[in-house]
C-alpha cells in the first residue's frame, strides 16, 4: 500500500503532529509549518534534550520550507514558492477528509487552552460540506 512497484514509497505527502496539534504538511521537498516549537524559548541553557520551547499554534500564513535546498529549516521561503500552495492545500483538504472518515479514536491530555485536532473535527465536517455544495472561493459551485 505504501510502496511503487520499484520500491519507493508511493506517498508524495506526510502530514506532521506536535502533541495534539496538526503541525505541518510535506510534499515533496516543501514542508508547510503553521504549529510549532520555538526553540529555547523558555530556557537557553541547561536544556538536556526534549522540547525546550514554547509551542506556536498560529504563524499567520505559515512557514514554507524547501528540505533539500534548507534542511536546517531556517529559511521561509513562502512568498518565492506561492504556487506551491495549491498542492499543499488539496493535500491538507484531504488529510481532513481523512480524519473525518476516521477520527482519533482517544484523547491525550494536555494543559493548553488551544483546542486540539479533534475539537476542530465537527467545524472542519460543516466547512468541508459547504466546500461540496457552494465551491471554493468566489467561483461557485459548476452544476
Amino acid at each position: 500500500m505504501l510502496l511503487a512497484d520499484n520500491g519507493q514509497s508511493a506517498r508524495r505527502s506526510r502530514p506532521y503532529t506536535l502533541n495534539q496539534y496538526w503541525a505541518g504538511l510535506r510534499i515533496d521537498e516543501f514542508k508547510f509549518v503553521w504549529t510549532g516549537e520555538i526553540e529555547d524559548g523558555i530556557v537557553q541553557r541547561g536544556a538536556v534534550g526534549g522540547f525546550s520551547g514554547f509551542i506556536f499554534t498560529d504563524a499567520g500564513s505559515g512557514v514554507l520550507f524547501n528540505l533539500y535546498t534548507n534542511p536546517q529549516e531556517d529559511v521561509n521561503i513562502g512568498i518565492r514558492h506561492i504556487p506551491m500552495y495549491v498542492p499543499l492545500g488539496s493535500a491538507a483538504v484531504q488529510y481532513m477528509q481523512d480524519l473525518l472518515r476516521y477520527p482519533p479514536q482517544f484523547k491525550v491530555g494536555f494543559l493548553t487552552n488551544n483546542p486540539p485536532i479533534y475539537d476542530l473535527l465537527p467545524g472542519a465536517r460543516v466547512l468541508l460540506e459547504r466546500f461540496r455544495q457552494e465551491g471554493l472561493g468566489r467561483y461557485p459551485r459548476a452544476e
